[in-house]
């Protein structure tokens, strides 16, 4: 009985390893660890600290000198995590601060086959350090915003006490799916968590970063319509260029106090985009609401400008600025960005997988 249990244990762990070496984990490993910029930053470039651990090539982790690791369910979970130090910043008065120690935890989910489906950023934020934070975004609105602008706020976004203060936001965690693809990985979804609260059990808000197959659909219908591409024509973009600097220096002072105004809604250092305590921040002047996959779907619905011709359209697409067209572009540029550009040219990735047996993962992908 004891050598048949051993025999049956071999079998499966031989199994396991088949699957985990048969399975192709280069795009992901690239996604997440770049080689190179040439296929865009990936996911660890600007938007996260220094990553504890990497991939390796059958799908196992390596993780880092500097950080600990355990396993968990039957090793379906694994939890690395570590501690990066505090980064200084500094006012615009000169005086330096430097931001609290960021804990980082990297929560690693794996398939019945063990491959993995899905990697959790996050730093477990407490009340105290949230609360913190939030003074000292507060402190650095009151000292680097012109006083001007203040009380302009004040008088027209003030509460009761007729003061106004920017709205909190702050990094929580990140979820960053795969899914995969005749047993190739490929990073299927990134979403965002962010506080907008200064509580551990506060109010979040959850952003879409990366939606794989909504890129996809964006970059061929611009592949076969490369006419929606003409607005952003180099000699085009040139010519109005010349128009802006004739005008530039009239705007100089006024575009120096929006700047100052933006600063001191977040841009705090830290250790990138989105801060982790360590004060980056969303920069609540700057991107968030622009350049989100969800804000660029949902503000492309133009169904209530179905009343207006040709000519009364124009006109509002000038005073807006904005287009599905132009979100679809800004939406594909910000997937190059991430490192998936090499992803979406592969056609035969993307070819209709043949029917087979297989798990939910498996089903998915042959039906996208």
């Amino acid at each position: 009985m004891f050598h048949r249990y051993l025999f049956v244990l071999f079998a499966l762990v031989t199994t396991s390893a088949q699957v985990l070496s048969a399975t192709d984990y280069s795009r992901c490993q690239n996604f997440m660890h770049p080689s190179s910029f040439n296929g865009g930053a990936g996911i660890g470039l600007g938007m996260s600290p220094v990553f504890g651990f990497s991939i390796k090539d059958d799908g196992t982790i390596q993780k880092a000198d500097f950080a600990d690791i355990k396993t968990e369910n039957a090793g379906k979970t694994q939890i690395i995590s570590y501690e990066l130090p505090g980064m200084p910043y500094a006012y615009a008065s000169g005086a330096e601060v430097k931001s609290e120690p960021m804990k980082m935890q990297y929560i690693i989910k794996r398939d019945d086959k063990g491959r993995i489906i899905e990697i959790y950023e996050g730093g477990g934020a407490t009340t105290a350090q949230l609360e913190r934070l939030k003074k000292m975004q507060d402190d650095y609105y009151r000292q680097n915003t012109p006083e001007e602008v203040r009380k302009r706020l004040d008088e027209t976004m003030g509460g009761e006490d007729k003061k106004y203060e920017p709205p909190f936001m702050t990094y929580k965690g990140r979820s960053i799916k795969f899914r995969f693809k005749d047993d190739k990985c490929v990073p299927s979804h990134v979403s965002g968590e962010s506080y907008i609260q200064p509580k551990a059990d506060g109010a979040t808000i959850s952003t879409t970063q990366l939606d794989l197959d909504l890129c996809r659909d964006v970059n061929e219908f611009l592949k076969a319509n490369p006419e929606a591409s003409a607005c952003f024509r180099k000699d085009i973009n040139e010519r109005m260029g010349m128009i802006f600097k004739k005008h530039a220096p009239k705007f100089e002072a006024e575009a120096s106090g929006l700047m100052g105004f933006g600063a001191g809604f977040g841009g705090f250092g830290g250790y990138g985009g989105f801060g982790s305590l360590g004060y980056g921040g969303y920069g609540m002047g700057g991107n968030l609401a622009y350049s989100s996959p969800a804000m660029l779907v949902m503000g492309s619905d133009e169904s209530f400008l179905k009343g207006l011709n040709d000519e009364g359209y124009i006109e509002l697409k000038r005073r807006m600025g904005n287009s599905p067209v132009i979100n679809g572009q800004r939406l594909l540029q910000s997937c190059f960005d991430q490192g998936v550009r090499d992803i979406l040219e592969e056609d035969d990735l993307w070819a209709q997988s043949r029917p087979q047996g297989g798990n939910s993962s498996d089903q998915d992908a042959q039906t996208r």
